[in-house]
């Protein structure tokens, strides 16, 4: 591997993942100020959490089609038709943006119908009845995102996103907890918060649009809309199977979260445990399926193929390094990082330390399974295959690791460690036919055929 390969991959890998740690810095530290509200609060706060990442990100996801399609254009130096991209793209936000802000103003029907407790329910109503009003500008800065992402300013969106990070922590602190004169909106306040960082970062982001010169050439903000809709066509073909696959893996967890809370409160309390470090280690396996849709996407529109192929095994090595390191870690230290989360004087301490340690182990694999899966699917992306992944995940985690696992765990009665080995089996699966999908589509990829844009 050149150095010039790792240098570039690194580049785009290292901001992505500085990105999603900021995202997860945030709503760690979102939970401490709602913590100090009561543990009623807190509850709340759980689902509330819950609940939006799943509609924010299953929402947002056909955007994250727009920085492939901006990273082949800018590859190809159709430097006219990124800017088109961009404000199509901002139809689509738009569209989603409906979808969601009637999702946040009926959340109080939605949770009753689904058996949630009044007294929870009426905590997060306010949240979500603020929040709605955030989520245009929350969206809009998405988009914006991704087209940076997809133009090679990852460093300038790690800079943004540290920056709302800032913005949200001190808004919040002012707003929830009720400093420097003003009010205490306790939970209504984090709605607040989040409005008013969503809304301030979309300014900063369209001023350093309009004044930076090196966004010039985009014409961004020009009526140009040549080639009609066409681009909004081609965000929704290939963001779709994106957000499929996004909602299938993000359903998956909260089911799999459920056949572990039946059988009881140790099997939970340990894969709670283990869950908090599996959080960290899946931000860099985003980190890198984003780096190799953007580095093959942007190598695709140079048509430099061997470029391309080299990315994609680059980011494949990279990422499963980087996971199997964390696994071994987990394994060498099982003690003290469970200790983090778990008091000797508890009780059942032993049981689930116990469970804990043995998941650990079992966990490890399938995460670098894992890893090679997420990187490659990221790769396949940037070849504009969006479906074959979308249906390999479905494969692997609702046809093998659900039906694996609940047999394992209730029907040879291995409870929460037959959970676990599901999980191995789904991933092991999923990753040897992507692995074998990506080099069956790269071994001769001079020779397939990737529609120009300008078609």
């Amino acid at each position: 591997m050149e150095a010039v390969y790792l240098k570039k991959t690194f580049s785009v890998a290292l901001p992505v993942i500085l990105t999603q740690l900021t995202t997860t810095i945030t709503g760690f530290i979102g939970m401490a100020f709602l913590a100090t509200l009561g543990h009623t609060v807190l509850a709340a706060s759980a689902l509330l959490y819950s609940i939006q990442t799943m509609i924010l990100v299953i929402g947002a996801s056909p955007l994250f089609s727009l920085s492939i399609l901006v990273s082949r254009a800018f590859g190809g130096s159709e430097k006219h038709e990124i800017g088109i991209i961009l404000k199509q793209s901002w139809i689509l936000t738009l569209l989603i943006v409906l979808i969601i802000f009637v999702l946040y103003s009926s959340i109080s029907f939605i949770l009753h119908a689904f058996g949630q407790l009044p007294q929870l329910v009426a905590i997060i109503k306010p949240y979500f009845n603020i929040a709605r009003w955030g989520v245009p500008a929350a969206l809009m800065n998405i988009s914006c995102s991704q087209f940076l992402l997809g133009i090679g300013k990852q460093k300038l969106v790690a800079m943004l996103s540290v920056l709302r990070t800032l913005f949200l922590i001190v808004t919040g602190y002012i707003f929830v907890l009720g400093h420097f004169g003003v009010m205490h909106y306790g939970v209504a306040g984090w709605g607040v918060a989040f409005t008013i960082t969503a809304w301030l970062m979309l300014f900063i982001i369209l001023s350093i649009f309009y004044w930076q010169h090196d966004f010039k050439k985009f014409q961004i903000f020009s009526m140009d809309m040549r080639g009609g809709l066409r681009h909004l066509n081609n965000l929704f073909k290939f963001g779709w199977p994106i957000m499929f696959q996004t909602g299938s893996e993000l359903f998956s967890f909260g089911f799999v979260t459920l056949m572990v809370g039946w059988l009881g409160a140790v099997a939970l309390a340990s894969m709670q445990v283990v869950t908090q470090f599996l959080m960290i280690m899946v931000i860099p396996a985003y980190g890198f399926s984003m780096s190799a849709s953007v580095l093959v996407g942007y190598s695709l529109g140079a048509k430099n193929y061997t470029q391309a192929r080299i990315f994609g095994y680059i980011n494949f090595i990279l990422c499963t390094l980087l996971i199997t390191f964390f696994a071994i870690v987990i394994n060498v230290f099982p003690t003290q990082l469970a200790h983090i989360f778990l008091q000797p004087a508890e009780p059942n301490y032993q049981q689930i330390l116990a469970l804990v340690k043995t998941i650990f182990t079992i966990v490890a694999f399938s995460q670098i399974f894992d890893s090679i899966r997420n990187s490659l699917t990221g790769a396949l992306r940037g070849l504009l295959d969006m479906r074959f992944p979308m249906i390999v995940s479905f494969i692997a985690i609702w046809v093998l690791r659900v039906p694996i696992s609940y047999y394992l765990a209730f029907k040879l009665h291995m409870g929460v460690i037959g959970i676990a080995y599901g999980a191995v089996i789904g991933m092991f699966v999923g990753s040897i036919i992507i692995f074998w999908r990506w080099y069956q589509k790269t071994k001769n990829i001079h020779l397939i055929h990737i529609p120009a844009s300008k078609q």
